[in-house]
């Protein structure tokens, strides 16, 4: 195939992030794969979708081969939790294509999600991609020495539309986590979308001890969907009593219009114990106890997390007096788990007497069990005298 027909259409809407060249390996490592389907013989006819299950460590390159048959579109996903990987791959003719370096291939769009909050991914779609075997080249630019869990998901882009819907991503150890597919849709007469009732839905979760289980998704407004035959598949899985990262894929299979398919899509979730933030008066100290009115002070706070589970995202907002109309700074800290964090902001001092309040909020894991003792404050005096 010409490579200008490789480099013909491609769809995607994310947000770029830079500082992700990878260096090209002229014989990359492949990394063992927990789940990695189908065969290497595809059917033109079959949809061709690939799951992929990895954990990368700082300082190195995990690449994987994926098999890339007779489609129009395909589509290559990269998703972790918190943190930075880096997505880039290798067409079956050996031409590494880095998502990361602007400009380069502007027919193909790719980017990375910074998202904040739990689920991250870096994504791409490409129209009438080269056949045979591409590599996918994962790669660590903010990861924790523990290592990162991620996913690759290859999947066709076809008129038939299995969404895979897991909302929230962190849950608390036992807490049941509903799992969703759809609605499933297919392109009907006359371009109209019409639902699928009729397909075989199963979800496969891979637990932290690597360890698979299969649940068996319903239609019937039974297993966690409270109507039937509306194409939303449905169940609960409840053994998540072990703290980590699961595994979801699910995999919907059948016929439509004489022809089988099979369409996979996939996910990550994070079990963790809630952390605990905790702030003291004790914890707030200022650079200068009596300024003067227009000095600039700083405010150090020092919050605490006697919780079980990392505040991998804590929001800590200073402010004076009142709340919103007082905002001194907000920043963003992570506060692991029996730590602490130290944090600055700086105030330009009002004479008069006032409160300096210190609030700590988790924002992303999951929800504390104590609010009581995320904010408090200390009392200070600034003169009404400037400095000569």
């Amino acid at each position: 195939m010409k490579l200008g027909l490789f480099l013909s259409l491609v769809l995607i809407s994310i947000i770029l992030l830079g500082g992700c060249a990878v260096e090209q390996s002229a014989s990359p490592t492949l990394s063992p794969s927990p789940t990695v389907t189908p065969g290497n013989t595809p059917s033109p006819a079959e949809e061709q979708d690939q799951v992929i299950y990895g954990k990368i460590y700082p300082g190195e390159e995990k690449s994987h081969e994926v098999l890339v048959g007779n489609v129009t579109r395909v589509s290559f996903e990269l998703k972790w939790i918190e943190h930075k990987l880096c997505l880039s791959l290798t067409t079956p003719s050996g031409k590494p294509i880095d998502f990361s370096v602007p400009g380069v291939y502007r027919n193909i769009c790719c980017g990375y999600d910074d998202g904040t909050c739990g689920g991250t991914q870096a994504s791409c779609t490409i129209d009438n991609p080269e056949q045979g075997k591409w590599i996918v080249h994962v790669s660590p630019v903010d990861v924790p020495p523990g290592g990162k869990d991620y996913l690759v998901l290859v999947s066709s882009q076809t008129e038939i539309n299995f969404p895979l819907d897991v909302y929230p991503q962190i849950y608390t150890p036992g807490q049941p986590i509903r799992i969703m597919s759809g609605p499933a849709l297919t392109l009907g007469p006359g371009g109209s979308r019409e639902v699928i009732t009729w397909a075989s839905v199963v979800a496969d979760i891979v637990t932290p001890a690597n360890v698979t289980e299969r649940l068996v998704l319903y239609d019937d407004g039974l297993h966690g969907d409270s109507q039937a035959d509306d194409g939303t598949y449905t169940n609960v899985f409840t053994d998540t009593s072990s703290p980590g990262i699961y595994g979801i894929s699910v995999t919907a299979s059948g016929t439509e219009n004489g022809v089988k398919f099979q369409k996979r899509d996939a996910t990550l979730v994070w079990v963790s114990p809630p952390p605990d933030l905790s702030i003291d008066a004790s914890d707030i100290v200022f650079s200068n106890d009596n300024p003067y009115d227009g000095e600039s002070i700083s405010i150090t706070a020092t919050v605490h997390n006697i919780g079980e589970g990392d505040a991998t995202f804590a929001r800590i907002r200073f402010y004076y007096d009142e709340r919103w109309r007082g905002e001194i700074s907000v920043p963003i800290v992570r506060v692991p788990a029996g730590g602490t964090a130290e944090v600055k902001a700086w105030w330009v001092a009002q004479a008069g007497d006032h409160n300096i309040y210190v609030n700590a909020e988790n924002l992303c894991s999951v929800e504390e069990r104590n609010l009581s003792n995320n904010e408090s404050h200390r009392p200070i005096h600034v003169s009404v005298e400037t400095k000569q």
